[in-house]
């Protein structure tokens, strides 16, 4: 490891000491074979911390279970499978996992925060990363819910985003106020306002949709709310409060996307040709000016 991504490691390390309101595990704990060395937050599910495995030196993420309800246990679970058995770039890699103990634990990839693109071609190309991730959620029958910036990430050596906290809900299922809990005051468990979709707030039945309407928030995010003409109509027909009139798949949101900036490279090319056209025209007239302006011959 270079000095640089030490020192960077352990400006990162001071700012995630461990909480005294920590319930889960201290510095120093072995959850299995992983050593916990720095506490990184807290959700609606349990504890995450940063964890070294010894035998080998992998560092990892480790997400420990603090609820102990059927729902949360099936949900990790759940999210533990689809880890290991379907391995994507746009998902964390799996190291570890197990069931058993007072609290089931979670060992994947340790990511960094991944800072939201503003240009037009960026942001194509981050929107159309995620759908890919999306999408193969969607063909195992799955729905994230809860894609937002902070379940957002990166690897330190590669640009693209990594979708984290699956939140894994099956799509035949309808998301209802028993959901619901209490992290540091807060209600969650449906979603995150500004980028969940209606009908995860009014007990409605989650699909798709749901995740669809967090891309084209996602997109608004990007620009600052104040997205370009183009990219305004890709948000409201991601962004509409009926899921019916959404797109109905990510692949098609992902067309959208791609038409989208194909049409702009097309325009900016006409335009370039039509200059370069104009600017032929302009020197051809600029040769035979002066020929007309010479004596004349009879």
């Amino acid at each position: 490891m270079s000095l640089a991504l030490e020192n960077e490691l352990a400006d990162f390390l001071r700012g995630h000491e461990m909480p005294h309101s920590s319930f889960l595990a201290k510095e120093g704990d072995f959850v299995g074979e992983w050593r916990i060395t720095a506490f990184l937050g807290r959700g609606a599910m349990g504890e995450v911390f940063r964890a070294v495995r010894d035998r080998d030196g992998q560092i990892a993420a480790l997400k420990i279970l603090a609820r102990d309800d059927a729902i949360a246990k099936a949900r990790f679970n759940r999210e533990a499978i689809i880890l290991k058995t379907h391995p994507h770039r746009a998902f964390p890699r799996f190291f570890d996992y197990s069931s058993g103990g007072e609290h089931p634990f979670l060992a994947i990839e340790l990511l960094e925060p991944f800072p939201l693109p503003d240009s037009d071609r960026d942001v194509a190309s981050f929107m159309l990363d995620l759908c890919e991730g999306v999408g193969l959620l969607h063909s195992l029958g799955i729905v994230h819910r809860d894609i937002k910036p902070e379940n957002i990430m990166r690897r330190p050596d590669d640009p693209r985003p990594v979708l984290i906290d699956l939140g894994l809900v099956k799509v035949d299922e309808s998301l209802t106020r028993s959901n619901l809990s209490m992290v540091d005051g807060r209600l969650v468990g449906l979603g995150t306002p500004g980028y969940s979709a209606p009908e995860q707030f009014s007990g409605g039945k989650i699909s798709p949709a749901a995740d669809i309407h967090a891309l084209g928030s996602l997109i608004d995010q990007c620009f600052c709310g104040k997205p370009p003409r183009q990219w305004d109509r890709i948000v409201r027909g991601a962004t509409s409060s009926l899921p019916a009139h959404r797109y109905a798949t990510v692949a098609i949101f992902a067309l959208a996307i791609r038409r989208r900036f194909f049409l702009r490279n097309l325009s900016i090319a006409l335009i370039s040709i039509i200059v370069i056209l104009a600017a032929a025209c302009l020197l051809l007239a600029l040769q035979v000016i002066p020929r007309l302006e010479g004596p004349l011959a009879f």
